[in-house]
């Protein structure tokens, strides 16, 4: 064997070496890189929950609110709600419910269901038990057995009112 074939062979070695050198670190950094990646869309995915259910809670206690001024303000008072089309991109319903005797005292629930990033979710706000009743609409507003049922994601104002103690809601 002469020098220069030795010499060539440990060139060609610590060749090798420094390329196996680069792509182990080239992999660690990536792993890195795609450890804080995951790490960021787990906190943007909480985030977006938190976002979700600030929202709803918004929507479920700004109606529940117009429920109580119906109800204190008396008969013949009337106040139109706008509602807005979706919850952060997300069609939504609410629905009003009252006990099976509003004059038992049992409290009432503003009700706002959607579909979360991460399954079903809803926000309840607490409402005034009394009688309420509904002018229907197809798409829009349906009742049954004390409960209120408001399709939000038609984009349409919901008009509140008290006529003789009952809280009414229809289409605005």
């Amino acid at each position: 064997m002469s020098i220069s074939h030795t010499r060539s062979s440990r060139v060609a070695l610590k060749g090798g070496q420094a390329s196996v050198e680069l792509i182990s670190y080239a992999s660690f950094f990536f792993l890195v890189f795609m450890a804080a990646v995951a790490i960021f869309f787990q906190i943007q995915g909480q985030e977006m929950s938190r976002a979700e259910y600030a929202n709803a809670q918004e929507i479920a206690n700004g109606l529940a609110d117009r429920i109580h001024t119906a109800f204190v303000a008396g008969p013949g008072f009337e106040e139109r709600f706008f509602l807005s089309r979706s919850l952060l991109n997300r069609p939504y319903t609410l629905s009003v419910t009252s006990g099976a005797t509003p004059q038992s005292q049992q409290t009432g629930f503003v009700y706002v269901e959607w579909q979360g990033a991460s399954g079903p979710a809803s926000y309840s706000a607490v409402a005034i038990a009394t009688n309420y009743t509904a002018t229907t609409q197809s798409g829009f507003i349906s009742f049954a057995a004390n409960r209120i049922a408001i399709n939000a994601s038609q984009g349409l104002a919901l008009n509140i009112s008290n006529e003789n103690g009952t809280i009414r809601f229809k289409p605005g």
